[in-house]
């Protein structure tokens, strides 16, 4: 298994292509997100801590592979419905965006509202108006 600190989204660059930033991302994959969030967070707050084998537990590893697997994608999946609401800094080519994001942002993207929806979208977009 990787280490903790590889599983962590934190503040820096990311490169997303334009298509990947235009995937689907409804109640669905909301409710997935928010499933799999229950089932891997505690095992990755429990890594490298004498917890974590208490967690490791209630799962075999193989099948706990394939939910951190799951969980990666699904919360990338959030972070870029997240950040369609913002601006790229910078683009590659046609078909990168380039996004300086915050730990903050990482924070509200993981943590907050799901980024579904008409009503979302506007709601961020005043509150970037309003900064």
């Amino acid at each position: 298994m990787r280490p903790r600190e590889t599983w962590a989204l934190t503040a820096g660059t990311y490169f997303i292509s334009a298509t990947t930033l235009q995937a689907r991302y409804g109640e669905h994959e909301e409710s997935v997100y928010q499933a799999l969030r229950q089932i891997a967070q505690p095992l990755l707050d429990a890594m490298g801590t004498p917890d974590s084998a208490e967690v490791l537990r209630r799962f075999p590893l193989a099948q706990w592979h394939d939910v951190l697997v799951a969980y990666e994608g699904i919360r990338h999946a959030r972070l870029t419905a997240f950040l369609r609401s913002y601006s790229p800094d910078d683009f590659i080519g046609y078909s990168i965006l380039v996004f300086s994001v915050s730990q903050a942002d990482i924070t509200e993207a993981l943590d907050g509202p799901a980024p579904l929806g008409r009503g979302y979208l506007e709601r961020t977009l005043r509150e970037q108006r309003m900064k």
